[in-house]
């Protein structure tokens, strides 16, 4: 099966209520690829997104709990954060 990789603008997006026409498309997108794909995040996905205020988080936490998190070495990481 097919990997897509899921970052914190399609979760984002998926509840963005300012433009009601992308939330439906993304919406309509997540009901199709969630059974025809492996969808995944990294972890670095999960902590930006238990960054944002509390209105959103459980929302944006409860959409993802399902999704399998790809693990990333510390050195992957700290290379990616830091250039």
């Amino acid at each position: 099966m097919e990997r897509i990789y899921l970052d914190t603008s399609v979760v984002s997006a998926y509840f963005d209520t300012r433009i009601p026409y992308q939330r439906d498309l993304t919406r309509e997108w997540w009901d199709l690829v969630k059974f025809s794909y492996e969808l995944c995040l990294s972890m670095v996905t999960v902590m930006e997104l238990e960054r944002v205020d509390e209105s959103k988080k459980t929302d944006f936490l409860s959409l993802i709990k399902e999704v399998p998190v790809l693990e990333v070495s510390k050195e992957r990481f700290f290379r990616q954060k830091c250039g």
